[in-house]
């Protein structure tokens, strides 16, 4: 049972990460197949330094993020920045390393406890059971200033052919625990370097198992699937010299601006046997 301190943490559609977007873009068709990915465990700890020459992350596949999140409006004319993540898991954490080539970050100010997705930032959403009544998200930007909440489908999920939650679903039964709901949760960031010279950012990110799986009654991770989904996004200066477009990348397909509302378009997260 929750307790009332919690119910009072909880607040009713907190704010959405990147805004409701409009009614025509909500109905979007996303009928793609959800990727799966088979993430290793890890047979030595990473260092969650940032660094790329950490040895941890060498048995982790690469994954490129390159797809464009969905959207009816034409996406700013940049090239798509070079972005791979790699993944690991071990029974008490759920390991997650961004690589963003970038030749320029945008860190806007902001207050504490905001999100951070304005500038150049990077996003993890996890589902621990996969049928859409709890999912976290993480976004973390390339100075590791960390946003972090849990949403809750109290009722019978919903969606529409965009794999969003009906509007319906979201008034009634969405509720949102917001910033620092994962305790110990760890993150890092830092310039991407090669040769001494700096090609991007890198952020490293550390998912707890006991407050992440709480739901599932399970304590630690082993042998068993996730669902969720990886964004990074990046802040293009518009052609016209005023004001910024955010270009949003992502690894399961998703509607831009709403991937926090549409836990039916998460991928397949498959922890694979640890090898002898």
């Amino acid at each position: 049972m929750i307790s009332r301190i919690g119910i009072a943490a909880m607040i009713l559609l907190a704010a959405p990460i990147l805004g409701e977007t409009k009614a025509e873009e909500q109905v979007i068709s996303n009928n793609a197949p959800r990727p799966r990915v088979a993430v290793a465990a890890a047979k030595t700890t990473p260092t969650l330094t940032a660094t790329p020459d950490d040895p941890a992350w060498a048995d982790a596949a690469p994954i490129p993020l390159n797809t464009l999140s969905l959207s009816r409006t034409p996406s700013p004319t940049a090239p798509i920045p070079g972005t791979e993540i790699r993944l690991l898991w071990a029974p008490d954490w759920l390991y997650v390393r961004f690589l963003c080539k970038d030749d320029q970050t945008y860190l806007p100010s902001h207050q504490p406890g905001e999100p951070v997705f304005h500038g150049d930032a990077v996003e993890i959403f996890l589902d621990p059971v996969g049928d859409c009544r709890e999912w976290i998200e993480v976004e973390i930007n390339a100075k590791n200033e960390v946003y972090d909440q849990i949403t809750l489908c109290t009722g019978e999920p919903k969606w529409d052919r965009s794999l969003r939650l009906t509007d319906d679903c979201i008034a009634r039964e969405i509720w949102v625990l917001p910033n620092g709901a994962l305790k110990n949760l760890r993150t890092a960031a830092a310039p991407w370097k090669v040769n001494g010279q700096t090609v991007g950012w890198i952020v490293d990110a550390a998912i707890p198992a006991p407050e992440f799986l709480k739901r599932t009654g399970l304590k630690r991770f082993h042998t068993m699937t996730l669902r969720g989904d990886f964004l990074r996004y990046k802040s293009i200066p518009r052609a016209s010299g005023t004001g910024r477009d955010l270009l949003s990348l992502t690894w399961s397909p998703m509607v831009l601006g709403i991937p926090h509302r549409c836990p039916a378009a998460f991928g397949f997260i498959n922890l694979s046997a640890p090898t002898p």
